[in-house]
C-alpha cells in the first residue's frame, strides 16, 4: 500500500428514536418543554457524536395525533436541527408502535440498514395523555422485533395525567418510566438519564 493511500476507518451508526404524541393532549406548556429539551438534548447529543468518532450518530422521529408522520429520517446529528412541534388532534399510539415497527427493519424501507452495521437503537417515547386507539395488539407484535426487545427504551410521562401504565408496558419495566413538569427537569434527565438502578444505563447511549 502506498503512503499516500488512505484507510477509511469503518463506522458503526447508532440511531436515536424520538416518538412523540402531539395529540390535544399535549397543547400549552407540555408541547412546549417536549420542544424546548429535545433543542437543548441536540446540542449535548452533538457533544456525545464529537467525542465518539468512531460511531455516526443519528436522529429520527415520529409524531402521532390523529395520524402518525416521520418528521424526517435518520439524520447525523451535525446536521440536524430541531422545529418546534405543534399539538393536535386524538393520540393514535398503536399507529405509532405499527410505524416504528416497520422502520425497525434492515428492509429497503428500514431505518437500521447501515452498511457498516447498526448498533442496539435508543428510543425515546414522550407523551402526556391517553391513547385514543386500540395500542395492544400493534404493542405485542412490535415486542416481537428483535431490533425493539433489545433497544434502550425510555418513556416520559409529560404531566399528572400521562397513562403511566401504558408507558410501563412499552418500555417493559417502570424504572424506565419518568414523570417530568418542568422544561429543566427535562433538560436534566437528557443530561443525567436514568437513574443509576435503572435496567436500562444511561452510559450505554454514551458508550462508556
Amino acid at each position: 500500500m502506498l503512503l499516500t493511500d488512505r484507510v477509511i476507518p469503518t463506522r458503526r451508526t447508532m440511531t436515536l428514536f424520538f416518538v412523540i404524541e402531539t395529540s390535544a393532549n399535549m397543547i400549552g406548556d407540555k408541547m412546549r418543554v417536549v420542544n424546548e429539551a429535545i433543542e437543548e438534548f441536540v446540542s449535548d447529543f452533538q457533544n456525545l457524536a464529537d467525542n465518539n468518532p468512531d460511531v455516526e450518530m443519528k436522529i429520527t422521529a415520529l409524531q402521532f395525533n390523529s395520524g402518525t408522520e416521520w418528521l424526517f429520517p435518520p439524520t447525523p446529528v451535525d446536521c440536524f436541527a430541531w422545529k418546534g412541534l405543534e399539538a393536535n388532534g386524538l393520540a393514535s399510539f398503536g399507529a405509532a408502535m405499527t410505524e416504528l415497527d416497520k422502520k425497525l427493519s434492515r428492509h429497503d424501507d428500514g431505518y437500521m440498514s447501515a452498511i457498516a452495521g447498526s448498533m442496539v437503537p435508543v428510543i425515546i417515547l414522550m407523551s402526556g395523555g391517553e391513547p385514543t386507539d386500540d395500542y395492544e395488539g400493534p404493542l405485542e407484535v412490535i415486542k416481537q422485533n428483535m431490533w425493539f426487545v433489545y433497544s434502550i427504551k425510555i418513556a416520559i410521562a409529560i404531566g399528572d395525567d400521562a397513562n403511566k401504565s401504558v408507558l410501563q408496558k412499552f418500555t417493559g419495566s417502570a424504572e424506565t418510566v419518568m414523570e417530568i413538569h418542568n422544561t429543566q427537569f427535562l433538560k436534566n434527565m437528557f443530561k443525567r438519564g436514568p437513574s443509576s438502578q435503572s435496567t436500562c444505563r444511561w452510559s450505554v447511549i454514551s458508550l462508556e
